[in-house]
């Protein structure tokens, strides 16, 4: 009986702060992603036994912390392991419904022995307008339905006693959700075992109440009873009382905050329960509260005591809890950013300040990065040029390949140090967990020191093991395959990369959310049929280096010939397609246009009498014409491909978020493609790793190659936004040649274009222009009746 009442009273009083925020008021889109930036592909199961792929900087530095245990080929045992999934693979929504179904339990068994209807048990406790915590956890209800069945069989099943000891609990739990239900005392008369659980009750349910101090009080009362079975279980409640009450004391609802000066008392009253052998059987779980404590009170002694355990693989079936606290306590000086004297506190000059701030941090953090794992996870993630030779300084001293890792990851190919790394990397085997990272970044380095040949046959030798590999990090080295591409005839082969996962933003799976419910997003465009199963595999996609390349790095007579050829996959060649079109007619390449037009109609036949068009017109200027009166019919064509936030509205209609056409960076910001989904989500990382990865010209382009691409972009960039250049156009057109019978047709497609195209910042409204003329010169067109506004 005692041990069950231990782990009723030791699991119903510990409090998670488990915040369950409101959903996002803003549009969502479809997002895919190649390379996950936060963390390791899913399933985690295989990242905790070893599977690390290639580490990003941007990982969250729990994962780091295990990526480092790979690298220095100290691998997690079962136990580590298993903690690792228990803390990090379940999100706090499997985390609920767990508790809701335990709760569920509860009532099903208390339904055996008692009368009337059941009463209403919520788990979460509402502590601001937008988000609540997880008040009663899971074991609170597993272990309240086995000491149920105790009493079941001690009292009789069906005993007034034991309705009574029910309707008691049932008060309990009722204070879960936010209640302030208190079971009644007892007569003197009553069993003293009945008297003693209701005093335990009642003690309980001033905890679910936030009725702290009498909680306290009622505990620390009945440590002194020691008649009761209690007795020896609630010093260990009333540290944990304690340790509440140090967190309710901030006001703050749902931050993992304490009042230090609350929590003093918890320190003492732990240390007394852990130097006392009658209380041996609580120290494990008072040795957890003790590290939470110590979290607060002592946080930075804790971190470099945390940060040694982890690279000790001491932690044992703790290591999730230690990994956490170790990335709270890391969180608490590098996630927060700096209050700036003039009161800035948002925008983009802000953000700029902030990055320039965080930069010269790293120089001044050499305490909080006194220990091997700190120093390591901070110098991964910083941006400072100092990282770089700290790295290699590191590399140098200890030998370890963690701190390769580091080097190779800050180094350029140009630097003196790369040599070394270079061939320091070469003796990786390939057996070891850090291989894959290793290699990724030894390519690299390889073809920015101009070792092409080795580079491509390194990153080939890695690809030949893709079955063994996270797709992140094939996508990575496929990445790196397609930069160092020897001919253009290969170039097309290694532009598709297959989806991780699709995303509404960071951590949200996408599919089961919108794609399943709301097929008219994504089936069509992400899975070529309108009705796709679920768990199918998405098409392959153009990730951001393949879309900048195709963008920014290729002059349009190459982007035409792969256009035509059979090189990519059919709904890639399919996009490549129209947009090459549109790229050579807005170029003014006549050639190219001729040359991209029979692929752009196979792609999309709709296209052909508007090409047909093009291809009769004499004069550049008309040309000119028929290119912006092909491209205004069509919002989806535009003379770039997309990559990470492909446009999921039909080519032939008007989006709903002005996802129309261009905007006035014509596709050159990666993926921010207009104003919505700028706001909706933070840039994805360019090949999921920072800026100084962006896309490079392929090697086998020619010096004049690489120039022509320069100066075509630059002369699609003057373009501008397509909602003032097509309405400028055919307004330009229909001043000249009244008479031609295109131009009232065209006005009204230009006047979309103006309403609905991307949001120009600064541009001319031309739609009353476009209005006006229309109403004077063509009064009794059919296009004139559909542009009845302005």
């Amino acid at each position: 009986m005692k041990n069950l009442a231990k782990v009723l009273v030791v699991s119903a009083m510990i409090l998670v702060v488990l915040p369950r925020w409101g959903e996002s008021c803003l549009p969502e889109f479809p997002r895919v992603v190649f390379t996950r930036a936060s963390g390791p592909d899913k399933p985690m199961a295989k990242f905790a036994r070893g599977q690390i792929g290639i580490p990003l900087p941007s990982w969250r530095r729990a994962y780091l912390v295990v990526a480092y245990r790979y690298l220095d080929d100290k691998p997690l045992r079962a136990e580590e392991q298993h903690s690792l999934l228990e803390f990090f693979d379940v999100n706090s929504a499997r985390a609920r419904e767990v508790s809701d179904q335990l709760a569920d339990t509860w009532l099903r068994e208390r339904a055996k022995y008692a009368v009337g209807s059941d009463p209403k048990i919520s788990p979460y406790r509402q502590v601001s307008q937008y988000s609540s915590v997880t008040n009663c956890l899971p074991p609170a209800f597993e272990n309240a339905v086995q000491v149920l069945h105790a009493r079941a069989g001690q009292l009789g099943p069906k005993s007034s006693e034991l309705r009574e000891w029910i309707k008691a609990q049932d008060a309990v739990f009722e204070d879960c959700g936010g209640g302030s239900f208190l079971p009644q005392p007892l007569p003197a008369s009553a069993k003293p075992l009945l008297r003693a659980d209701r005093a335990y009750q009642i003690a309980a349910a001033h905890f679910y109440a936030m009725q702290l101090q009498e909680a306290l009080r009622d505990f620390d009362s009945i440590s002194q009873d020691e008649s009761s079975p209690w007795h020896l279980l609630v010093p260990y409640m009333a540290a944990r009382t304690v340790i509440r009450q140090a967190w309710s004391e901030t006001g703050t609802g749902t931050e993992a905050n304490y009042n230090t000066g609350i929590l003093l008392p918890a320190e003492s009253r732990l240390a007394a329960i852990l130097s006392d052998p009658k209380f041996k059987s609580q120290h494990k779980d008072a040795e957890r509260l003790q590290a939470l404590v110590q979290f607060h009170l002592h946080p930075d002694a804790r971190q470099h005591e945390l940060a040694r355990i982890l690279l000790a693989g001491k932690s044992g079936a703790n290591f999730g809890q230690h990994l956490l606290d170790y990335k709270l306590l890391l969180d608490r000086f590098l996630d927060v950013d700096p209050p700036f004297q003039d009161g800035s506190s948002w925008g983009p000059t802000y953000d700029r300040r902030v990055k320039v701030w965080k930069r010269d941090q790293y120089s001044k953090l050499k305490a909080e990065r006194s220990d091997e794992l700190s120093d390591w996870v901070m110098t991964i993630q910083t941006e400072a040029e100092a990282a770089k030779m700290h790295a290699v300084n590191r590399w140098k001293s200890t030998g370890s390949t963690p701190w390769l890792f580091a080097a190779l990851l800050k180094l350029k190919g140009t630097d003196e140090a790369t040599p070394d790394i270079l061939k320091a990397a070469a003796q990786i085997s390939g057996d070891s967990p850090a291989y894959t990272a290793i290699s990724f970044h030894r390519s690299r380095l390889l073809r920015e020191s101009g070792q092409d040949e080795a580079a491509r046959h390194l990153i080939e030798s890695v690809l030949h093991k893709a079955d063994s590999l996270p797709l992140s990090a094939i996508n990575l080295l496929q990445d790196e395959q397609m930069r160092n591409t020897p001919d253009f005839d290969s170039f097309g082969a290694h532009l598709a990369r297959y989806p991780v996962e699709l995303s509404a933003g960071t951590d949200i799976t996408f599919e089961e959310s919108f794609c399943y419910y709301q097929k008219q997003l994504c089936n069509e465009e992400f899975y070529g049929v309108p009705k796709a199963e679920r768990n199918s595999p998405p098409l392959p996609q153009f990730d951001l280096s393949a879309a900048e390349t195709l963008n920014k790095r290729l002059p349009v007579d190459l982007v035409v010939e792969l256009a035509a050829s059979n090189a990519l996959p059919a709904n890639l060649q399919k996009r490549l397609a129209s947009s090459a079109w549109a790229r050579a007619a807005l170029l003014g390449n006549v050639a190219a246009v001729q040359k991209a037009a029979g692929a752009a109609v196979q792609a999309r036949p709709e296209l052909k009498p508007f090409l047909d068009g093009y291809a009769a017109a004499k004069t550049d200027d008309e040309r000119q014409f028929a290119a912006a009166f092909a491209i205004e019919h069509f919002p989806g064509l535009r003379p770039f491909v997309e990559g990470a936030y492909p446009r999921t509205t039909k080519f032939n209609k008007i989006d709903s978020y002005r996802d129309n056409w261009w905007c006035d960076d014509v596709g050159g910001i990666p993926d921010d493609l207009n104003f919505s989904k700028q706001n909706a989500d933070n840039l994805p990382i360019v090949a999921g790793l920072d800026a100084r990865f962006e896309a490079t010209s392929p090697v086998f382009l020619s010096p004049e190659q690489k120039a022509r691409a320069v100066e075509e972009w630059k002369q699609l960039l003057s373009i501008g936004v397509a909602a003032n250049y097509l309405p400028s156009e055919v307004l330009a057109w229909a001043r000249k040649h009244p008479e031609d019978p295109r131009v009232p047709e065209a006005l009204h497609f230009a006047w979309r274009a103006d309403r609905y195209g991307c949001v120009a910042s600064g541009g001319s409204n031309l739609s009353h222009d476009i209005f006006k003329l229309l109403h004077r010169r063509y009064p009794t067109s059919e296009w004139t009746k559909k542009t009845r506004v302005w």
